[in-house]
Protein backbone atom coordinates (compact mmCIF):
# COMPACT_ATOMS: atom_id res chain seq x y z
CA UNK A 1 0.00 0.00 0.00
CA UNK A 2 1.63 3.24 -0.76
CA UNK A 3 1.16 6.41 1.29
CA UNK A 4 -1.38 8.04 -0.30
CA UNK A 5 -3.35 5.13 -0.12
CA UNK A 6 -2.61 5.01 3.63
CA UNK A 7 -3.40 8.47 4.11
CA UNK A 8 -6.64 8.45 1.71
CA UNK A 9 -8.22 5.94 4.13
CA UNK A 10 -6.87 7.36 6.92
CA UNK A 11 -8.87 10.38 5.52
CA UNK A 12 -11.50 8.58 4.94
CA UNK A 13 -11.98 7.04 8.53
CA UNK A 14 -11.57 10.61 9.92
CA UNK A 15 -14.19 11.77 8.13
CA UNK A 16 -16.66 9.00 8.93
CA UNK A 17 -15.41 9.74 12.86
CA UNK A 18 -16.34 12.97 12.46
CA UNK A 19 -19.81 12.58 10.95
CA UNK A 20 -20.26 10.12 13.87
CA UNK A 21 -19.03 12.73 16.68
CA UNK A 22 -21.46 15.57 14.65
CA UNK A 23 -24.12 13.83 15.06
CA UNK A 24 -23.59 12.86 18.92
CA UNK A 25 -23.21 16.65 19.69
CA UNK A 26 -26.66 17.05 17.27
CA UNK A 27 -28.16 14.33 19.65
CA UNK A 28 -26.92 16.05 22.55
CA UNK A 29 -28.19 19.47 22.34
CA UNK A 30 -31.77 18.24 20.81
CA UNK A 31 -31.47 16.45 24.70
CA UNK A 32 -30.50 19.44 25.91
CA UNK A 33 -33.15 21.61 24.74
CA UNK A 34 -35.54 19.07 25.80
CA UNK A 35 -34.59 19.03 29.45
CA UNK A 36 -34.48 23.16 29.66
CA UNK A 37 -38.09 22.90 28.31
CA UNK A 38 -38.69 20.36 31.23
CA UNK A 39 -36.74 22.41 33.42
CA UNK A 40 -38.54 25.62 32.88
CA UNK A 41 -42.23 24.18 32.70
CA UNK A 42 -41.33 22.34 36.59
CA UNK A 43 -39.60 25.47 37.68
CA UNK A 44 -43.11 27.68 36.69
CA UNK A 45 -45.24 24.80 38.27
CA UNK A 46 -43.09 25.00 41.20
CA UNK A 47 -43.33 28.86 41.70
CA UNK A 48 -46.77 28.25 40.26
CA UNK A 49 -46.37 30.81 37.52
CA UNK A 50 -48.11 30.97 33.91
CA UNK A 51 -46.59 32.14 30.65
CA UNK A 52 -47.58 35.45 31.12
CA UNK A 53 -45.97 35.93 34.27
CA UNK A 54 -42.88 34.07 33.07
CA UNK A 55 -42.83 36.73 29.61
CA UNK A 56 -43.37 39.77 32.75
CA UNK A 57 -40.29 38.54 34.50
CA UNK A 58 -38.11 38.26 31.45
CA UNK A 59 -39.38 41.68 30.35
CA UNK A 60 -38.50 43.13 33.59
CA UNK A 61 -34.94 41.49 33.43
CA UNK A 62 -34.27 42.66 29.97
CA UNK A 63 -35.12 46.73 31.23
CA UNK A 64 -33.03 46.32 33.78
CA UNK A 65 -30.03 44.98 31.88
Amino acid sequence: MTKTERLQQKKKRLQTELKTLNEKIADKKQALAQVDQELLEATMKDNDMSLSDLVALVQKESDRN
